[in-house]
């Protein structure tokens, strides 16, 4: 599993020790002597030439438009995904990669470590790892990436001859789909940006599709059918969960009047809130964050646990992945032994067990949280 925070660690650690905001070590270090004139980390406004505007893709194919993402310089995650760029730009630093890493003279320093695998994803005599930032894949093999694995099977990329060194990378965020692929051995480097978010990922399909063209397969997929597949077991995903649900509940009614379950409830070590709302006398909401929106209607399932599920295309049109488990939208409320809600679970996170994922009840504490932020630093 990608973790994204210590691209945002590094980004934060790069300005302490040069002393100047991530947009200006990269225009001084990277962007300026590499002529990479296209590429910032301000927002761009959505009406400036050339900017694509983002979209979300609905279940009946339509194209929903999303507003475009605010991460930018000053903000903790600009180094994670606050960089804007174009295809011209993109070309001109991946193949200057390539050549930095053959030992060309560039501005482009420890790129043979960048290239080197350092965590390994397979057992198999084929290399599948990450280097630094980077995803390694010796074909044949599959490569992958954004969700189309999670929705068709994903086809063995064989290249004529010999095996084939594959190192790219592949990025995501609301309304965008990207790919920056190299073959370092031949010289190649190619790239397909999407502004999209589709139903399935065509970023992904179209960098293979590429790949298999490039190296001449002998064994051609059929990415089309892959692309078709993939749309509808996305857009049946959210039905069969509804129903999931729907056959593992209890019916029955919540142990309390809704207006008990109102408040604020907190994991206090990473400043994280978790507000409970009552829309009326008969609806709930979950915000997250405190976040206008990030805010939800609620149902309840059964017990003290409540739903935020909504269809797909309402969690597309508010900028949300759609590819989450049905965990994701439990919020599960503790009552201690003497009626009263202490806190809440909300099981977002897959590698955590729910007790990991515990909120307490309360205000937010300011000296808990900095004793507990500086045992941890």
């Amino acid at each position: 599993m990608a973790n994204l925070n210590g691209f945002a660690i590094a980004g934060e650690v790069i300005e302490k020790l040069s002393g100047l905001t991530y947009e200006e070590y990269l225009e001084d270090r990277i962007l300026n002597p590499l002529n990479l004139h296209h590429t910032y980390t301000k927002s761009y406004s959505p009406t400036a030439e050339k900017f694509a505007k983002p979209y979300a893709a609905l279940d009946d194919t339509s194209l929903y438009p999303l507003d475009p993402p605010t991460i930018e310089d000053g903000k903790i995650m600009v180094s994670v995904q606050g960089v804007q760029s174009s295809v011209d730009d993109l070309l001109t630093f991946s193949y200057s990669l390539i050549e930095a890493r053959k030992g060309e003279p560039s501005p482009l320093e420890n790129v043979a470590k960048q290239f080197s695998g350092h965590i390994f994803r397979s057992d198999s005599s084929l290399d599948k790892s990450y280097g630094l930032g980077l995803m390694r894949n010796l074909l044949p093999g599959t490569i992958g990436g954004g969700c189309n694995a999670m929705f068709a099977k994903l086809p063995t990329i064989t290249p004529s001859g010999d095996s084939r060194l594959v190192v790219s990378h592949g990025g995501s965020q609301a309304g965008y789909t990207s790919f920056v692929t190299m073959l370092p051995d031949a010289d190649v480097s190619f790239v397909v940006l999407v502004n999209s978010v589709g139903l399935s990922d065509p970023a992904g399909w179209v960098n293979e599709l590429l790949l298999e063209t490039i190296l001449d397969s002998p064994d051609p997929s059929d990415f089309v059918q892959l692309a078709k597949d993939a749309v509808k077991n996305h857009i049946s995903k959210f039905p069969a969960m509804e129903k999931d649900l729907e056959e593992s509940r209890v019916s029955n009614r919540p142990s309390k009047p809704l207006k008990s379950y109102v408040g604020k409830f907190w994991i206090y070590e990473h400043d994280f809130l978790v507000e409970i709302r009552l829309k009326d006398p008969q609806i709930l909401q979950v915000d997250f964050q405190g976040l206008d929106s990030q805010l939800w209607e609620m149902r309840h399932y059964q017990d003290d646990t409540f739903l935020w599920l909504t269809s797909r295309d309402e969690q597309a049109k508010r900028g949300r992945f759609t590819y989450s488990p049905s965990s994701v939208y439990k919020i599960i409320f503790s009552v201690n032994g003497e009626g009263s809600i202490t806190g809440l679970s909300w099981p977002h996170d897959p590698g955590l067990s729910v007790e990991e994922q515990w909120f307490e009840r309360g205000e937010f504490r300011q000296n808990d949280a900095e004793t507990k932020l500086g045992k941890q630093r």
